[in-house]
């Protein structure tokens, strides 16, 4: 998935190529550019929002750029009429709360436990 997000540009542009050789009149150009474009948009948005996803210990900033990506990728699956699956309803309305309460609780975890490293060094 990676390796096709992070080349939709590319891929899009020969599968538009592919596609034009294989249509029958010049009206359906536009309806393969659309689509295809619609497509690489997509994978572009899933790979946003994954790698925005990959961030160990998020800032509040980050936060919001994951929710802006999920956001920004879900408007593009409605307008491209994809079915609401169960991973596209997980994406929007469960990963970005699970994302920030995740990352809220490696950073208490992490703050945790050097609190008790310096407590033991302190006593010595």
């Amino acid at each position: 998935m990676v390796v096709v997000a992070a080349s939709a540009s590319e891929i899009a542009e020969e599968l538009k190529h592919v596609l034009y050789d294989k249509m029958k009149d010049d009206c359906m150009k536009e309806m393969i550019n659309n689509t295809v474009d619609d497509a690489a948009a997509t994978f572009g948005l899933i790979d946003a929002a994954m790698s925005s996803l990959l961030v160990i210990y998020p800032s509040d900033q980050e936060n919001m750029k994951v929710r802006s990506f999920v956001s920004a990728l879900m408007g593009q699956w409605r307008q491209m009429g994809l079915s609401s699956t169960l991973k596209a309803h997980v994406m929007e309305h469960h990963i970005c709360n699970f994302n920030d309460e995740h990352s809220m609780v490696i950073k208490m975890k992490v703050l945790l436990s050097c609190s008790i490293k310096m407590v033991l060094w302190m006593k010595g």
